[in-house]
């Protein structure tokens, strides 16, 4: 036990001190900042194409353009088609368009109107010009059936469907926080399983290539070495993902603080100085569900399956490197295990549907699957006690059985070199040795 410890000791410094871990923990939460924060500050600041567009009525008897002509704003000019549809055909520039009005505007329920440019318009700003027209077509039929404006004001007001909890009873989280959460939590562990346990392999093939694994091999067992580096890697991910946690806490706090002492930064349209009270009441439901979600049992279970996760795939990456010279000819057996962790990444969106599902009861309990979807499945809905139990206990069974078969394959492939490994091989080593 002391030799894995030291060998733990040795892979968590050596990895820790390095400027590669450094970097990645102080700059990632930053950069997933910017990519949170860049597209709010664009859609804020985006330039809107500017476009006039012809309504040519003829047929629908002048009708459309009597309600689009108060829908001009800056970005978006409807004018009355002076000539014909063939001259605009020849004559319309960048920024014009001709929107052309069939009789079936007036009497039928289904009408297809056409707008013709000379060349592609931005999503953007069809999507604006779409808008304005079919609300002038409603408020055309609203008034044609008599649609009185108090019953129209009415109608305009949409219904608010709130999850919510019986009075006494503990409060639950919305079905979407929920579920975005359950699927972010899912995706982090999955990309720590990628990126530390392809890097359990690489730390494989340098020592094997580099003929350091020998002189290791001479004080320890292959075995030993193999938990010790798998361990002192996972050790350096829990690290980081604590920091990243701790920094993202002061990073949300620092940010309401500075928020809640400039409150003209979230202010609402008009250039009031006052934060609009919807926003701030969305804002505030919106956290009181994400604490719901994010409590302290579901943070001891992410942790769970991270580590659980960790150390089956880990010690599958190490069996890996093990059995190769070079990292470049480590892909083809490296497939089957990457496969168990793309395939639920796959299927989350399935799980998010219908937790209680049977593709979800599945993907959460097999060990394979369960350290990147149950964490989707039990922020969206939680299990009964006893499938989490058996998942949980799956898990660990799992991880004994994967460090008991890379074990077998780690202490032939170690001393290995100069040998193209085949899958037959591998089998081999596993049944005999």
């Amino acid at each position: 036990m002391g030799k894995i410890l030291t060998i733990i000791s040795r892979e968590y410094t050596s990895r820790v001190k390095s400027w590669a871990f450094i970097i990645s923990t102080f700059i990632s939460p930053i950069l997933i900042g910017l990519v949170i924060l860049v597209p709010i500050l664009a859609a804020e600041k985006v330039e809107k194409e500017k476009i006039i567009v012809y309504v040519s009525d003829a047929e629908a008897q002048g009708m459309a353009w009597d309600y689009l002509k108060d829908k001009s704003d800056p970005f978006i000019v409807f004018l009355p088609a002076s000539e014909s549809d063939e001259y605009y055909r020849d004559s319309l520039g960048d920024e014009e368009a001709l929107l052309w009005v069939p009789s079936t505007f007036i009497d039928k329920e289904n009408v297809l109107l056409s707008l013709k440019t000379n060349h592609t318009l931005g999503l953007g700003t069809f999507k604006d010009v779409e808008r304005k027209v079919l609300d002038a077509v409603r408020q055309f039929r609203m008034d044609r059936a008599g649609v009185t404006p108090d019953v129209r004001e009415k109608m305009a007001v949409k219904p608010e469907l709130k999850q919510d909890a019986f009075s006494g009873k503990e409060a639950i989280a919305s079905a979407a926080v929920a579920s975005a959460i359950g699927y972010f939590m899912g995706f982090v562990i999955y990309m720590m399983l990628v990126i530390y346990g392809f890097s359990v392999m690489r730390g494989v093939v340098e020592e094997k290539s580099s003929r350091i694994a020998e002189v290791i091999l001479s004080s320890v067992k292959p075995f030993e070495l193999m938990m010790g580096k798998i361990l002192g890697i996972g050790a350096v991910g829990l690290t980081q993902f604590l920091l990243w946690v701790v920094m993202m806490m002061g990073i949300s706090l620092g940010l309401g603080i500075f928020l809640a002492t400039n409150p003209e930064l979230i202010s609402g349209v008009g250039g009031s100085t006052q934060p609009d009270p919807e926003t701030i009441r969305t804002q505030t439901e919106i956290l009181e569900q994400v604490m719901l979600v994010l409590n302290l049992k579901t943070i001891l279970l992410f942790i769970y399956y991270f580590l659980g996760g960790y150390l089956l795939f880990g010690s599958l990456f190490a069996a890996v490197g093990s059995a190769v010279d070079q990292e470049s000819d480590s892909q083809q057996l490296t497939w089957p295990v990457m496969i168990p962790l793309i395939l639920p990444t796959m299927l989350m969106g399935n799980i998010i549907q219908n937790p209680s599902g049977a593709l979800a009861k599945f993907f959460s309990i097999f060990p394979l699957f369960s350290p990147t979807t149950m964490m989707v499945r039990y922020a969206s809905k939680e299990p009964p006690l006893g499938e989490l139990l058996l998942s949980m206990f799956l898990l660990a069974l799992a991880f004994l059985g994967g460090v008991w078969l890379a074990a077998r394959i780690y202490r032939v492939g170690i001393l290995m070199y100069g040998k193209k490994v085949s899958p037959l091989e591998i089998w081999k080593w596993i049944r005999h040795y």
